[in-house]
């Protein structure tokens, strides 16, 4: 049509140019939802029981009002909901909604939350930094590294987070680095057992509970160990925080071993915190927990594997929730309470997520059946075969899966080699009309430089970095990546993508630009995966309403806050066969 094809032609300086002229609404925007508790602290009431807390070095509320959100729906909030602010006395404002109450104390501006039905504190934020940093990305403007810290109760339970290979469930205490990775998925919202939820609008490398002090000093043992000694001055469970290299994306290993564990040098008695047995794209990063130390004992941490760490540290029970990210002009949060309508404390935190991000909607009943994949069905009649077997067999089977490589010699990009793949239209139709099957067909962000895909991309700016990869940010660079599938597959009946290493694997983006809100590659860093599964669900939604686009579906190794309203589900990317790889993907299942 001739609007797709003025799209098409909007080269990616000009979608740049578009994305800063276009502000969506946003929580405190709305006239009376906005309160400006002072120059460094603005306070958005978004509903009934969800507050935006936006702090910055000075003039937070038109910090506020400029901001650009990636992961909070366009749409949100819908309504302004009714609330008060009071004094009480001079060195305290109160905030009051029908389900949360806000106290800010005046002088440090830390703010408490609690429930109003029951008048329990809920928690309370404090300790706040900006420290002064440059962004390579735009010529090393100046920037901040923020932090913001909230208190933890002794029996609270903190989940989210995100996908990560750690294998723990609860993260209290525990230090995270929140960064995409193959096998790795950043969320940046946590729930808690006291039935509020912390959203962190924030797209940069991050840290939940970032470890301080000194990295432990290693020495290596006589049997190859390297071992460190600590004498702890609390008593209870101590978190384990490995980085294991200087750089980033130098974590993998293939069927690499890493052991972490700390003995008792008086009883001897292991406990081990973490054991890494030969599995795949073991992260840069990986913590565990040392249960029941004592203080005033000594202990010895050994590490062993076929890997080594940058740095060890130790950290002690934290009465306190940290996040920090490297890049940012504001503090900007939500905090989510639901009350006691809430089926559960976590429904009700989750739900205040749902909210501010968007609706998971319901996938077509296909995507919740049996799938074949394997890697990776290397033509057309082979294909075809392995769909007759499985009917042959009597062996259940909804969708089946094309991976990689069927572009063959053509280049890597969304086309079919005829020499393997003669007639993929036919394919399609047989698939689904001799064996009521899907197809579900990979694709990447990149392309070969020989294709015309990249050419494309190349002429018109869209490519990160001089890369091979698209810049998902530009709305002009997702049209085209979108019209390339729309071309070799969704026009053929292909019912969905699996959409490959959106990390973006190599991390074209860092320290370059990019055409996100922020302009930087670093800033906007996790959010490529939301910018790639937007693509695809916008133009099916806009092209194929009656069809694929009515309930979307995509599979895709990497994820953000506000995907799911993308129709996009993540997999747990790149890992090994082996049990503990199983094990693993249970406790990163139930943190995302």
């Amino acid at each position: 049509s001739t609007s797709l094809e003025r799209r098409l032609r909007m080269s990616c300086a000009q979608a740049l140019l578009a994305f800063s002229a276009g502000r969506s609404a946003g929580c405190g925007t709305a006239a009376g939802s906005l309160v400006e508790v002072s120059p460094t602290l603005a306070i958005g009431v978004c509903e009934e029981g969800i507050l935006r807390v936006v702090r910055a070095p000075s003039d937070a509320k038109a910090a506020l009002l400029a901001r650009e959100s990636l992961m909070v729906v366009p749409t949100f909030p819908s309504t302004t909901p009714r609330y008060t602010v009071t004094r009480e006395g001079p060195a305290t404002t109160v905030m009051t909604t029908s389900t949360l109450k806000a106290t800010i104390d005046m002088a440090s501006e830390h703010i408490t939350f609690y429930d109003v039905a029951s008048g329990t504190k809920l928690t309370a934020d404090f300790a706040h930094r900006f420290v002064p940093t440059t962004d390579p990305a735009l010529g090393n403007a100046s920037s901040y590294v923020l932090s913001q810290s909230w208190q933890l109760a002794p029996d609270e339970g903190l989940y989210g987070g995100g996908q990560y290979q750690n294998g723990y469930v609860g993260f209290e205490g525990m230090p995270i680095e929140m960064v995409q990775y193959n096998t790795e998925a950043v969320v940046p919202f946590f729930a808690s057992t006291r039935g509020y939820g912390i959203l962190w609008d924030n797209n940069a490398w991050s840290h939940l509970n970032p470890p301080e002090g000194a990295p432990l000093n290693f020495s290596k043992s006589p049997s190859g160990a390297l071992v460190a000694s600590f004498t702890p001055t609390v008593s209870g469970d101590h978190a384990v925080f490995a980085d294991l290299c200087a750089g980033f994306g130098c974590g993998s290993i293939k069927g690499g071993v890493l052991s972490l564990r700390v003995v008792d040098s008086s009883s001897g008695a292991v406990r081990r915190v973490q054991e890494w047995d030969r599995l795949a794209n073991l992260p840069d990063s990986i913590s565990g927990k040392a249960r029941g130390l004592r203080a005033g004992v000594r202990y010895e941490l050994q590490l062993v594997g076929t890997t080594s760490a940058e740095k060890v540290f130790v950290v002690p029970p934290s009465k306190s929730t940290t996040i920090r990210s490297k890049l940012g002009k504001l503090i900007d949060y939500y905090f989510a309470f639901a009350g006691p309508a809430a089926p559960s404390p976590l429904d009700g935190a989750i739900s205040g997520y749902r909210n501010i991000t968007g609706a998971a909607h319901l996938y077509g009943r296909w995507a919740y059946g049996f799938w074949q994949c394997k890697e990776h069905y290397k033509s057309q009649a082979e294909l075809l075969a392995a769909a007759a077997r499985f009917r042959e067999e009597r062996i259940p089977l909804d969708a089946i899966v094309q991976d990689w490589l069927y572009w063959g010699s053509l280049g890597w990009g969304p086309q079919w080699d005829p020499a393997s793949y003669p007639d993929p239209a036919a394919l399609v139709a047989q698939l689904r009309e001799a064996h009521h099957l899907k197809l579900m067909v990979s694709v990447w962000s990149k392309f070969d430089r020989k294709t015309s895909f990249y050419k494309a991309m190349a002429a018109d700016g869209c490519l990160l970095n001089g890369s091979n990869y698209y810049d998902a940010w530009s709305s002009a660079a997702r049209e085209r990546f979108y019209s390339f599938s729309k071309a070799a597959h969704f026009a053929i009946g292909v019912e969905s993508l699996w959409l490959d290493a959106t990390e973006p694997e190599n991390f074209p983006n860092r320290d370059q630009r990019c055409a996100g809100p922020s302009g930087s590659g670093n800033a906007d860093f996790n959010s490529y995966s939301l910018q790639t599964t937007r693509a695809i669900a916008d133009g099916l939604r806009r092209d194929f309403g009656d069809s694929q686009g009515r309930r979307v579906f995509s599979l895709t190794r990497s994820a953000f806050a506000g995907q799911q309203r993308t129709g996009a589900t993540l997999w747990s990317g790149d890992i090994s066969g082996a049990w503990d790889a199983l094990r693993r993907q249970g406790a990163a299942s139930l943190n995302y």
